[in-house]
């Protein structure tokens, strides 16, 4: 469908985006500081869980409408939702909020290799040259600066090798399910799977903090629900290039707060590094707008 964008609300809505980016980076200092006493698993899945008993309230009548086939690829998107929050979350705990924002950002990159493994042709040449920085920026990051590529890491970039393949079924997904009812099943899968695996694996948490409380309360609120509705609102009156690249802000405001509460200290290949990590995953991702009738836009 083509939509027609005025400047006006077009700004209205990539503040939306940006917003909803600033959420995310300031969500993953949170959970940062909380997980040290705090189990991960445990911290998912209460979140995960009240945010989709409230969105299922809400969002109660677009649930129960869905067929066997939306069912079976909203419960798949899910479960590869859930395998990428626990490896991130799990892998928090070993690395800083800037480094772990910065790998899990190269989803962007990661789902165009898969559609070009998929579709078996060929990538284009901006997804080779964002790869190439990519590499020189992780070249730059881990071997020319102090940090080192260990267990946290690892657990981080596998997340974001998951979130890539979540993109592709939630590609297939949304062409049988409304979004508000993917988000929401979504959301409950990642909450229940992620209980199931900490009764399994984690100690029941003794005691609620009040750092945990306002974690697991500001990922509800602002994490989970205000971001989405947030993002969702804003794709309706936004190019989806505007979208993946503003979104892609949170590792920014991640690194930003992160400095600020003393959590990164970054040299200047570090800084370098990142830099090119960040550059290219958006050149990886980035679109060029298709052609559509004067003042429209698809």
């Amino acid at each position: 469908m083509n939509v027609a964008i005025n400047l006006k609300t077009r700004w209205t809505a990539d503040t939306g985006l940006v917003i909803a980016a600033s959420f995310w980076g300031f969500d993953t200092i949170l959970i940062k500081l909380t997980i040290v006493t705090f189990p991960p698993l445990f911290y998912l899945g209460i979140r995960f869980l009240l945010a989709g008993a409230i969105m299922s309230v809400l969002f109660w009548p677009k649930i129960t409408s869905l067929g066997k086939s939306a069912w079976f690829w909203t419960c798949l998107a899910g479960t590869l939702l859930f395998g990428g929050f626990a490896l991130q979350t799990v892998g928090l705990r070993y690395t800083t909020p800037g480094i772990s924002a910065f790998l899990t950002m190269t989803y962007f990159m990661f789902a165009p290799i898969f559609k070009s493994l998929i579709s078996r042709k060929l990538p284009e040449s901006k997804l080779i040259a964002g790869i190439l920085l990519v590499a020189v920026g992780m070249w730059l990051l881990f071997f020319q600066n102090r940090f080192v590529f260990g267990l946290g890491e690892s657990l981080t970039l596998l997340s974001a090798v998951l979130f890539a393949m979540h993109i592709l079924v939630v590609d297939k997904a949304v062409n049988l399910v409304n979004s508000v009812a993917l988000a929401t099943i979504q959301v409950s899968v990642t909450g229940f799977l992620s209980i199931i695996l900490a009764l399994i694996l984690e100690p029941f948490p003794r005691e609620f903090t009040s750092l945990s409380v306002l974690t697991i309360g500001f990922g509800i609120l602002f994490g989970s629900i205000g971001a989405y509705l947030l993002q969702t609102g804003a794709q309706k009156l936004t190019p989806p290039s505007h979208v993946g690249l503003l979104l892609s802000l949170e590792a920014i405001f991640a690194l930003l707060f992160s400095v600020l509460f003393g959590l990164d200290v970054l040299t200047r290949n570090g800084i370098l590094g990142l830099a090119l990590v960040f550059l290219g995953t958006i050149l990886a991702e980035w679109t060029r707008p298709q052609k559509t009738p004067a003042g429209n836009k698809a």
